[in-house]
């Protein structure tokens, strides 16, 4: 049986409504009935993509690109940092608050009782400002104790530039994450060698080994900040020389600056972001279903829509939700009745502007004869 071209979408459109198929086994579902639709394929999609229950439950793969991270261009102008929960030691530390230089790969870190910006400013005016110089970019999650009056204001004072990530996008933070899982590890095999329980005692233990592993040139953090490695022992065939004259003071300063073009340069050259794989599609003005990432019970997977206000190469802002959001945590809204708004935004000349017009109400279906 043939079906007419202008009954096809109502009948797949019924057909969806009693089984919610995706577009695949629509297109079998309608060939297994015996009905004959031009262009069956097409419509199937058509259909399920109108469909709102299934836009907001069904599983989207995301087809967007991974970002590069950006870095600093030399020591202690990039931190991120980041909390992360240990087992309870002595006297009540259960938090460790972790900075990383994101050039050197140079790690801090200091155990901590509660999770608050006043924590957070503390350890950056005492101990990172001090010894590091003022830091250009901090770059953390969107924890309370990161958004909080406390922790941007004291950046703002400082002048430095505060980057809340993408949230539920920890690849944003993934050199300060993966170096919470290092540091835990380490700990954890150093409790077994030694049979110390007390993390906060091994953590110093933990941060040299973590300094003096090799990264993407085959060098350690401690070798980018100081041009050598280490004094692991002493050399017994050496012969002892007076090292506080300014002359071998001043040879050492030259030798370490030659050091630091040598590795600094490279270092900062590898750093460098390189073109987005695959930039998305979203613009101002679209509709978009957000990842729900804390489903209840019988809850979809998305919800929205949400109009999209600003955008990034990877991430876009809409509206009813405060933090930034990675485009591979977003999809497409169909045009629908939900989402007009009586107002359309337009593209100008401007990359800074928007046309704002209004648009006419979508024409109501005509009525069955």
């Amino acid at each position: 049986m043939v079906v007419p071209r202008e009954a096809a979408t109502a009948y797949l459109q019924q057909l969806h409504r009693l089984t919610h198929l995706g577009a695949k086994h629509l297109s079998s579902t309608s060939r297994a009935t015996g009905h004959y639709v031009k262009g069956l394929d097409r419509l199937s999609e058509e259909v399920v993509r109108q469909c709102k229950a299934c836009q907001l439950v069904n599983i989207h793969p995301s087809q967007v690109g991974t970002g590069q991270r950006l870095r600093g261009d030399r020591p202690g102008s990039y931190w991120e940092v980041d909390f992360t929960e240990v087992k309870p030691a002595r006297y009540g530390y259960k938090y460790l608050l972790v900075f990383i230089d994101t050039f050197s790969g140079w790690v801090e870190a200091f155990p901590t009782k509660r999770e608050t910006a006043t924590v957070v400013a503390k350890k950056i005016l005492e101990d990172i400002f001090p010894r590091f110089g003022i830091p250009k970019v901090i770059g953390s999650d969107n924890g309370p104790a990161f958004v909080a009056q406390v922790s941007q204001g004291m950046a703002k004072i400082l002048g430095a530039d505060w980057k809340l990530h993408c949230a539920y996008r920890p690849q944003s933070s993934g050199q300060v994450e993966r170096m919470n899982r290092t540091l835990k590890e380490a700990m954890t095999k150093l409790s077994l060698e030694t049979g110390v329980a007390d993390w906060t005692v091994l953590l110093p233990f933990a941060l040299f080994r973590a300094r003096n592993t090799p990264g993407p040139l085959g060098v350690t953090p401690f070798e980018v900040l100081f041009g050598a490695p280490p004094p692991l022992s002493a050399d017994p065939w050496s012969v002892p020389t007076d090292t506080h004259t300014p002359q071998s003071l001043l040879a050492r300063l030259k030798a370490l600056e030659t050091v630091q073009k040598e590795v600094w340069t490279p270092l900062a050259a590898l750093y460098q972001p390189g073109e987005l794989q695959i930039p998305h599609q979203f613009q101002v003005g679209d509709f978009v279903y957000i990842r729900r990432h804390r489903a209840a019970n019988l809850e979809p997977r998305w919800k929205g829509p949400h109009l999209v206000l600003l955008t990034t190469p990877t991430a876009v802002k809409v509206d009813g939700v405060a933090a930034w959001i990675h485009a591979s945590h977003v999809k497409r809204a169909p045009p629908s009745d939900d989402t007009y708004h009586g107002w359309a935004a337009e593209k100008t000349d401007n990359p800074l502007k928007l046309r704002i017009r209004r648009c006419p109400p979508p024409a109501e279906p005509a009525a069955d004869k």
